[in-house]
């Protein structure tokens, strides 16, 4: 939790052995909601946090890869090489202020965000404005109710989805159980849904004449 000027916020951090993504084909899919919803849930009238603005969810990774370190150089230089197996991924809001206490200078060694020269987050930075945060909160929420309403409906069909090209089915080992083990079956992301999230994630920062 933090508190700048008049506002509260809050930001989830959880921990991963791989590295998690939310991008607008996960959104669309309903994949990599969780928390975005724990976000979400907190911070809503009757949450926990009630009346804190949400400052993003960060993944965390709990390990790192083997880093190659050069002999030739420096320790200071060699750290660089650590910070990036460290660095997260997720998405914050797009708030200077809010980006400068979670990261000195924002250099996008710890968070997915990056300010450039002008000191806006850069085209790869991972990033919502405040307007976008409310968007994306009713999009989940959208996701979330419309797979409730499927399950009570009695869809249960398994029907594995085709994402970024990988089947799930390739790695389970109870593809057998479910008869879909010639892989006939697969649905992939809606397009529109793409589109819409995608429009949402679009919205990196609040514009200084806004």
């Amino acid at each position: 939790v933090c508190r700048i000027d008049d506002n509260n916020y809050l930001r989830i951090i959880d921990y991963k052995s791989s590295r998690k993504e939310i991008t607008a084909e996960s959104l669309a899919s309903g994949i990599n909601m969780q928390m975005l919803l724990y976000l979400f849930a907190a911070t809503d009238k009757g949450g926990v946090y009630e009346g804190y603005e949400p400052a993003g969810v960060l993944y965390s990774p709990v390990r790192i890869s083997d880093v190659h370190l050069e002999s030739h150089k420096i320790d200071s230089k060699n750290s660089n090489a650590v910070r990036s197996s460290l660095r997260t991924s997720g998405l914050v809001v797009g708030d200077k202020d809010v980006l400068e206490a979670m990261e000195k200078n924002v250099r996008g060694e710890f968070i997915p965000v990056k300010l450039d020269k002008n000191g806006v987050p850069d085209k790869n930075s991972n990033c919502i404005s405040e307007d976008g945060m409310t968007l994306l909160r009713n999009y989940t929420y959208k996701k979330l109710t419309s797979m409730a309403e499927s399950l009570l409906d009695g869809d249960a069909e398994a029907v594995p989805l085709l994402l970024s090209g990988k089947v799930p089915c390739t790695y389970c080992d109870y593809v057998n159980i479910c008869d879909n083990s010639e892989l006939l079956r697969q649905r992939t992301p809606d397009e529109k849904d793409i589109a819409e999230a995608a429009g949402i994630l679009g919205k990196k920062y609040k514009e200084k004449d806004e």
